[in-house]
């Protein structure tokens, strides 16, 4: 909590790029916290979020790859929020999306070891070739070396994640 004029709070978490005031800061205005996170804005529970949370803190950060994907991510995250919200078709292949890698997650916050089905790993190289096409230049970079890191396998053998065939 930083102080504001006043003796109001201020809250700002980094990590989620946002930012609440105390209502009485702004008087009759309080803004809500906006998800400016795209797991935030397809993820169905709490129990997603907190394992994907895990997977950040215990797999990616653990690897310069993996932070590298951390900072891609936070840097995209507000372009590919407002993406999935007016283009409610890829909200919904995001979930989907989510809902399918969410099993391969769990499994590699619990032993840093998982199986993705080829299907599932298509799934997510057309999910960011479609997103990224509405995207800004630096989103397109992000999101299509993500998508090149997977295809190639790269993302796969770093992170001790087998690939199943068809």
């Amino acid at each position: 909590m930083y102080p504001a004029p006043g003796g109001q709070g201020i809250e700002i978490n980094r990590l989620a790029r946002t930012v609440s005031f105390d209502a009485q800061v702004l008087g009759i205005f309080a803004l809500a916290e906006t998800p400016l996170c795209p797991a935030k804005t397809v993820a169905v529970s709490g129990t997603e979020l907190s394992t994907l949370y895990a997977l950040r803190d215990t797999v990616l950060a653990q690897q310069a790859r993996g932070k590298k994907y951390i900072d891609a991510y936070y840097s995209s995250a507000p372009a590919v929020v407002n993406i999935l919200n007016e283009h409610p078709e890829l909200k919904a292949q995001a979930a989907q999306l989510l809902t399918n890698i969410l099993p391969a997650c769990r499994s590699l916050v619990a032993s840093h070891r998982a199986v993705v089905d080829e299907a599932v790993v298509e799934q997510a190289a057309r999910l960011l070739d479609a997103v990224a096409g509405y995207g800004g230049p630096a989103v397109q970079k992000n999101l299509l070396g993500l998508q090149q890191d997977i295809r190639s396998r790269a993302l796969f053998r770093d992170f001790g994640v087998r690939v199943k065939k068809k």
